[in-house]
């Protein structure tokens, strides 16, 4: 029986890394992304929250979707400007490359009005 022993131990540390991932993620939730997030996966939550601790651990998937939700919704987070003011010039590339998924013609108004605000600000080009 060593290798039930073994199965048993490892399915135990990973129940208990996927919970402590899950509230150490929830840590980074807003109270109000937290209220928006129960009423959207309230399916979810009201099974989660009807566990005892054990019942949890035992339940991997339902963790992993939890996980899931916590992710998204922090992922669907639009940039604020504290973020923004710590991002390097090459930072601010990376992040607009990941967000564009196709070009369109409000992309193209949108790199129009960069250009044209660049060149205000610029004090190299200058008006007679």
């Amino acid at each position: 029986m060593k290798l039930q022993e073994v199965l048993n131990k490892y399915d135990n540390m990973e129940s208990q890394m996927l919970y402590n991932k899950a509230v150490e993620i929830l840590g980074l939730i807003s109270d109000e992304e937290l209220g928006e997030i129960m009423l959207h996966h309230s399916c979810i939550f009201s099974r989660i929250s009807g566990m005892t601790h054990e019942q949890l651990m035992n339940n991997k998937e339902l963790m992993k979707q939890a996980i899931d939700i916590f992710i998204q919704t922090i992922e669907s987070r639009n940039l604020c400007q504290d973020e923004f003011d710590a991002m390097t010039l090459d930072e601010i590339k990376d992040y607009i490359s990941s967000i564009i998924t196709n070009k369109s013609p409000m992309l193209l108004r949108l790199i129009n009005e960069i250009e044209e605000v660049n060149l205000n600000y610029d004090t190299r080009v200058k008006t007679n």
